[in-house]
């Protein structure tokens, strides 16, 4: 069974001769291995495999990981500023209680993984939070231009670099309008209808938690905000009914948001979404 890693106090501290305990940044990240940036109480690069993952279920780490998460480590010194880590786990609600992460601003995702987002269904993912406020404002100003609960699952901005991202074919508008289940539904007519205000207060709420706390957390702790948090809107909450796994099947609905890891006891934020 996976278990998380004991609790950190802020920085490092060793834990015997040959194996320290600590968090870092993660600033490099492939399928089957990162490295994390440690800064105190010594600057250290902090190397990992998967098989040192927190969750053994987890067969490519960049669907759950994202350059610029805060992670907790066991590591075993090499030279003086290269270690290898043998545990790595999102950091413990202790850690974030100690002040480990700055719970006032949300972690800005792509200023640190610019080119490395996470790969789309059809290939690179081109997200930018600056083109997709664009293109949100696009769509629902057509909602409500024309008064209507739906749209046409077209493409008429006059804009040939929001028209690319949007998607210049029908089937990448699909994809486009499905991926953003937080905010559209897409009728089998090809129909476009926003989503319930009640789901993207959720989602977007959840999501700035998530950023605010190292941007991957336990899934424990962020049912508890869900349950704690006034600005939650009532109908969602009486709709998990206190329930974990009906909390975890709500954020399995949205993957463009929320990556639950295969254990279900992590979660991590894919991307900092847009508020309107």
């Amino acid at each position: 069974m996976d278990v998380p890693l004991p609790s950190l106090l802020p920085g490092i501290f060793p834990t015997t001769n040959s194996m320290l305990r600590g968090s870092g940044i993660l600033y490099w990240l492939s399928s089957k291995a990162g490295l994390i940036n440690c800064s105190k109480p010594v600057h250290a690069t902090v190397s990992f495999q998967i098989k040192d993952f927190c969750d053994s279920g987890v067969t490519d780490l960049t669907q759950y990981l994202r350059v610029g998460f805060r992670l907790a480590f066991h590591a075993i010194p090499n030279n003086s500023s290269e270690w290898i880590a043998n545990y790595v786990s999102p950091i413990s609600e202790q850690d974030l209680a100690n002040g480990v992460t700055n719970d006032d601003q949300e972690l800005n995702i792509e200023s640190f993984e610019s080119n490395n987002m996470p790969t789309g269904k059809n290939g690179k993912d081109t997200y930018s939070l600056e083109k997709e406020m664009r293109a949100l404002s696009f769509l629902l100003g057509i909602f409500q231009k024309n008064g209507q609960l739906y749209i046409p699952l077209s493409n008429n901005s006059g804009d040939a670099e929001l028209s690319r991202y949007i998607g210049s074919s029908s089937l990448k508008r699909r994809q486009f309008v499905e991926d953003r289940s937080y905010i559209f539904m897409l009728a089998d007519n090809d129909v476009v209808y926003l989503q319930a205000p009640e789901i993207y207060q959720t989602v977007t709420l959840l999501a700035d938690f998530l950023l605010k706390h190292g941007g991957v957390t336990s899934s424990d702790l962020l049912f508890s905000f869900f349950n704690k948090c006034v600005n939650i809107p009532i109908s969602i909450k009486e709709s998990i009914q206190n329930r974990r796994p009906l909390f975890m099947q709500f954020l399995s609905r949205h993957p463009f948001a929320f990556a639950p890891f295969p254990s279900q006891y992590f979660v991590g934020v894919r991307r900092n979404l847009p508020f309107f």
